[in-house]
Order: C-alpha cells, then structure tokens, then sequence
C-alpha cells in the first residue's frame, strides 16, 4: 500500500475517532442542567439509580454488542454513556451534606476525579495496547454495579 494512501486512512480514522470523544463531551454537558431539574422533580436517588443503570448497562452492552473498531461504535451507545453519567453526577453533587461538610466531600469528589482522569488515561492504554479496546468500556461495569448496589438496587 502506498504511502499517500496509508495516511489518508490514518487521517480519517482520527477525524472519526475524535466524535467518539465529542459526542460523549457533548451530551454530557448539554444535559447537566436537565439532569439536576430531573433530579430535583422525580427524587435525587431515583435519579442517581436511574443514572447508574443506563451508564452501567451502555458500558456493559456497548463493546460486546458491536464487533468493529471503537470509531464505529454507533453514536446512540455513546449517547447512553453521557446521558448516564451526566444523570448521576449530577444526583451524585445533590446528594452530599449540607454546610462544611458539602465543601470538603466536593474536594474530595475533585481530588478523586483528578486522579481517576490521570490514572485511567495509563490504565485505559495499557488495556488497549495488551488485550483490546473493549476491555476499557468494561472497567466501568463493576464500578457501576457496586454503586448501585451500595445505594440500595
């Protein structure tokens, strides 16, 4: 294969794959604010459940159902994935204490997010590079399911 036409493919796969992130990117903040209405209308919990569910299940159905490269993955799957994690953040934020101790659990959830961003960034590429793409999205399964699980599924 010629060189001119190996970097026109290599060009369009990464025009594709950076929608992967943007529309995740996207659908997240676009729906913040309808996620704490929601929460604030239907009850905080019944929220964060419902948030952890759709995430849970987009992360668990989206690698296994799909059998191609991860710029294919249909924009519904992705979808899924913001709206659900959109859902519970936002329940999540609602739901801590009130006064000092709001301030110092919001700490702590930006301190955790901070790390869990550099970590998972090694983590998502060592799992990539030694076994496959779709062991990233299953990282996200176990994860969901003890939060929901803790909270009372």
């Amino acid at each position: 294969m010629s060189p001119c036409r190996t970097s026109s493919r290599v060009s369009g796969l990464s025009q594709r794959l950076s929608w992967v992130l943007n529309i995740y990117i996207l659908t997240f903040g676009g729906l913040l604010l309808l996620g704490g209405r929601a929460g604030d209308l239907l009850g905080r919990r019944r929220v964060f459940l419902t948030g952890i569910a759709l995430f849970t299940s987009a992360h668990w159905s989206g690698p296994r159902r799909y059998r191609m490269d991860a710029a294919r993955i249909p924009r519904p799957a992705r979808h899924r994935r913001g709206t659900g994690g959109t859902i519970c953040t936002v329940a999540s934020h609602h739901r801590l204490a009130e006064g000092p101790a709001r301030v110092r659990a919001i700490g702590l959830y930006t301190t955790v997010s901070a790390a869990g961003g550099a970590l998972g960034l090694v983590a998502g590429g060592l799992l990539t590079d030694l076994v496959s793409w779709r062991w990233v999205m299953f990282v996200n399964v176990p994860i969901g399911l003890s939060s929901g699980c803790s909270d009372g599924w």
